[in-house]
C-alpha cells in the first residue's frame, strides 16, 4: 500500500487516480477540511485521518504501508500568519521522513517544487545547476528550499528517496493556490488582465498536470533511491504564453506592458488588504520580485531514466480551456 500526503491537492489527486487506475491500493492522509470530492467510494482508497506535523500520527498512518508519496505542501503567495509555511512545509516535511525511516518504507517520494531550485536566469537548468546566490522573494520559496535541505540530509541518512521538482502545474482543475493558471485563463477572458508584467520575456517551465502526476508515478516505480528529478514542461516567456492562449480564446494578446514597480505598488496594496481581510493576495511585492527572474528547467534527466515527457504549452492550453468551456467557467 502507498501512503500518500497531499492526495487531495490539484496534483495530488491526479496522482492517486494514476495509481489507482494501476491497481495500487492507496491511504491518503486527510483533515476534516481534505476535498474528497471524486474519491470517495474508491475501493482502492482508504483514508486515514491524522496531522501532519505529528510524527506518532504518521506513524500509525504508515501501518501495512511500504512506500510514501509526499506532496502536501502550503502553496500560497502569502499567509497571515508566516509561520504555517515553516510548519507545513518544513516540519510536515521532517515529521513524514523521520516516520517513514523508523518504519522502513521501501521507497520515499518527495514532491516539491521548480521554486526549490531558484531562479534560472540566462540559463536552462537541470538538477546539477548550483543553487544561485539570491535573497528568497516569500515564505513559500524560503521554505520549500529549506525543505530541500532537509530531505538531503534526510536521503544521507538512509532514507530511499527520490525528490521530484514539478514546473508551473496547471490543467483542468478547481482554482487554487496550486492552480493559478485556471484563474488567469478566466480573467484574460473577461479582460481582467490589464497588460503583461515587465519586458514579457522572462521564460518560465509550464507543466500539464497530467504530465506531472504520470512522472510521478513513475519515479516511485523507476527513479533511482538517492536522485533527484525535474518534472517540468516546455519553457516559455509570458509573451509567448498570452499568445497562445489568446489565439485559443479569439481575443487579443494584451499589448500593454506593466512596469516592475508598478506592479509592486498595486502588491503592497493587497498585502495591506489581505491583512484587514484575511484573504489571500492574488499577488505580491515577493511575487512581482519573482516575475523578475526565469524558472527555466530540462527534464531531460527524468526522460532518460523513466521515459517521462511532457506536452506542449499550445496542447495543454487547450486541454484547459476546452475543460473550462465544458464546465462553463469561460463567461
Amino acid at each position: 500500500m502507498i501512503f500518500v500526503t497531499g492526495g487531495t491537492g490539484f496534483l495530488g489527486k491526479v496522482v492517486v487516480k494514476k495509481l489507482i487506475q494501476r491497481g495500487e491500493k492507496v491511504k491518503l492522509l486527510i483533515r476534516k477540511s481534505s476535498p474528497l470530492d471524486g474519491l470517495e467510494g474508491e475501493p482502492h482508497i482508504s483514508f486515514f485521518n491524522g496531522d501532519l506535523c505529528d510524527k506518532d500520527d504518521i506513524h500509525r498512518g504508515l501501518e501495512d504501508c511500504t512506500r510514501v508519496i509526499h506532496a502536501a505542501a502550503l502553496v500560497k503567495t502569502w499567509d497571515i500568519q508566516r509561520s504555517n509555511f515553516d510548519k507545513v512545509n518544513i516540519n510536515g516535511l521532517k515529521a513524514v521522513a523521520e516516520a517513514g525511516m523508523e518504519k522502513g518504507i521501501d521507497k520515499f517520494c518527495y514532491v516539491s517544487s521548480f521554486i526549490a531550485l531558484g531562479p534560472t536566469d540566462g540559463i536552462t537548468a537541470n538538477e546539477d545547476t548550483p543553487y544561485p546566490e539570491h535573497g528568497w522573494h516569500n515564505d513559500y520559496e524560503r521554505t520549500k528550499h529549506l525543505a530541500d535541505l532537509e530531505i538531503k540530509g534526510y536521503m544521507k541518512g538512509g532514507l530511499p528517496a527520490v525528490v521530484l521538482y514539478p514546473g508551473v502545474v496547471y490543467g483542468p482543475g478547481r482554482i487554487t493556490s496550486g492552480n493559478m493558471i485556471v484563474r488567469l485563463i478566466s480573467d484574460f477572458n473577461k479582460g481582467k488582465i490589464p497588460g503583461i508584467l515587465g519586458d514579457g520575456a522572462k521564460r518560465w517551465s509550464y507543466a500539464y498536470v497530467d504530465d506531472v502526476a504520470e512522472g510521478v508515478v513513475c519515479a516511485l516505480d523507476k527513479g533511482k533511491t538517492g536522485e533527484s528529478y525535474i518534472l517540468g514542461g516546455e519553457n516559455i516567456s509570458m509573451e509567448e504564453f498570452f499568445e497562445v492562449l489568446a489565439r485559443l480564446l479569439g481575443r487579443k494578446k494584451p499589448s500593454f506592458h506593466v512596469p516592475y514597480w508598478l506592479g509592486k505598488i498595486a502588491g503592497f496594496g493587497e498585502e495591506l488588504a489581505a491583512m484587514l481581510t484575511g484573504r489571500e493576495p492574488l499577488n505580491t511585492r515577493g511575487t512581482i520580485e519573482i516575475f523578475k527572474h526565469e524558472w527555466a528547467y530540462s527534464s531531460e534527466k527524468a526522460r532518460k531514466e523513466f521515459d517521462y515527457h511532457h506536452r506542449s504549452l499550445a496542447k495543454g492550453l487547450a486541454l484547459t480551456v476546452n475543460w473550462m468551456r465544458e464546465n462553463d467557467l469561460l463567461q
